[in-house]
């Protein structure tokens, strides 16, 4: 599919993002030949084999963030701040096929068990962890522990770990100094009741990144019933006529798109957003679907008023230690990846929970 081109105008499904889930939900949908799934994606589209090798590398995004990368594979212009005493600086997210998963940090880790069980508490049926599991076996093809009951084997995304014998020096002595300090050693940092010291896990294999696109979005790219279009930036959600109650929510029926330099409206029987924390509240707020009195100050209808969207976004805060080192200490190659050895641990902080830190060598 060229970019900035649709086969046609209506489609069963229309999914928004090519990301870690856009690429994933279009790929598993058009495995239903009878249906008609399209794929939009504000980046560049290409195939797999087109992926540019420095993107590839196990050094994560270190170097896909160079800048002869970021402005084709990265969002240019987006900034954050965590509090207002911070000036606003570059937030990373990556665009393209596979999203974020072309250029992060490649780190293979799974959400803490007693956050999905929180959020099972809280009413949201169907996310605790012992539900959840099933899916990430399912997803994994573990080059290392595929007999475990808790991983996979022959699913899409391969998890890998360096061994202990080829890890860098910095990787050695944080590993040596948290097993001294009483940390513990896991094998496996994805285990349900895993804390301490273990290998850092990553979606790679032969050496190499392997992303959403490579996963689950390649083998899928010859299905007639799935379009996958780059260059296309959506501006809002098109609903239907108004719902007959006001307590019921319209439906929603389709898309205003830019395709290259023109704007069209793409119609779906059903619409799903998946453009990342950042891009789907900011579209679903320019589709009137968000806190009332800040769409009102946009100048934005109403559609339906709900306060959360866009709101508390949370996102891993980090503290950076610069070492300088010996020679003798220094990686022999670039393109050997950077950290291995990861350092899971509880702060004690009230609320918080376990394994809320993470040190990375």
């Amino acid at each position: 599919m060229n970019p900035g081109t649709a086969e046609r105008k209506n489609y069963d499904f229309i999914v928004v993002g090519a990301g870690s889930a856009g690429a994933t939900i279009a790929a598993r949908l058009s495995e239903d030949a009878s249906v008609s799934v399209l794929l939009l994606e504000a980046g560049p589209e290409y195939r797999s084999e087109h992926t540019p090798p420095e993107m590839r590398s196990l050094r994560g995004s270190d170097i896909s963030l160079s800048e002869k990368y970021r402005t084709k594979f990265w969002w240019p212009d987006i900034s954050g701040r965590r509090t207002d005493r911070q000036d606003p600086r570059y937030y990373a997210r990556g665009r393209g096929m596979g999203g974020s998963s072309a250029v992060n940090g490649l780190v293979a880790i799974r959400g803490t068990p007693e956050d999905f069980d929180t959020w099972a508490e809280l009413g949201c049926s169907g996310w605790s962890s012992e539900d959840v599991l099933p899916s990430f076996i399912r997803l994994e093809d573990d080059l290392d522990f595929e007999n475990k009951p808790y991983h996979g084997s022959g699913g899409p995304l391969p998890v890998f770990r360096t061994p202990v014998e080829e890890w860098g020096a910095v990787d050695l002595a944080l590993r040596d100094a948290a097993l001294e300090l009483g940390y513990g050693w896991s094998d496996v940092h994805n285990a349900p009741e895993n804390t301490g010291v273990s290998p850092c896990a990553m979606n790679a294999r032969n050496g190499v990144r392997v992303s959403t696109n490579d996963a689950y979005l390649e083998p899928s790219r010859d299905r007639s019933n799935l379009d996958v279009v780059g260059g296309a930036l959506v501006d809002r959600v098109i609903f239907g006529r108004a719902a007959p109650s006001a307590l019921a929510v319209p439906r929603a029926t389709g898309l205003r798109v830019r395709l290259g330099e023109e704007w069209t409206q793409l119609m779906g029987r059903e619409i799903i957003l998946s453009a990342g924390a950042v891009h789907t509240p900011a579209i679903l707020m320019r589709s009137g679907v968000g806190p009332e009195n800040e769409l009102r100050e946009l100048g934005i209808e109403s559609i339906v008023d709900a306060p959360g969207v866009g709101q508390n976004l949370l996102d891993h805060p980090a503290v950076k230690l610069t070492l300088s080192l010996r020679p003798s200490a220094r990686a022999k190659s670039i393109s050997l990846r950077p950290y291995n050895c990861c350092v899971r641990y509880g702060s004690g902080l009230a609320g918080a929970g376990p394994n809320d830190m993470i040190l990375v060598a």
